[in-house]
């Protein structure tokens, strides 16, 4: 919608708006994933780490979730 004296919004504002909530929650979301990672996973090697192991530890399920919210907004 747009009308002359700028009242209501119009898409791009919106698309705009919706997106920057998007990289806003990716942001918190990988901030979130980072405060909950597993202080002893850095000591193991790359090849020793399980993604069953990051899930249980909840952090790759708040990464994967907020990844998922981000792709789900920008479109």
């Amino acid at each position: 919608m747009d009308e002359r004296n700028g009242k209501f919004t119009t898409n791009e504002q919106a698309q705009t708006t919706v997106r920057i909530m998007a990289v806003a929650i990716l942001a918190i979301g990988f901030a979130a994933a980072y405060w909950v990672w597993p202080s002893g996973i850095t000591d193991l090697t790359l090849a020793s780490i399980t993604f069953g192991a990051v899930l249980r530890a909840g952090s790759g399920v708040i990464a994967l979730v907020s990844c998922a919210i981000t792709a789900m907004l920008w479109n």
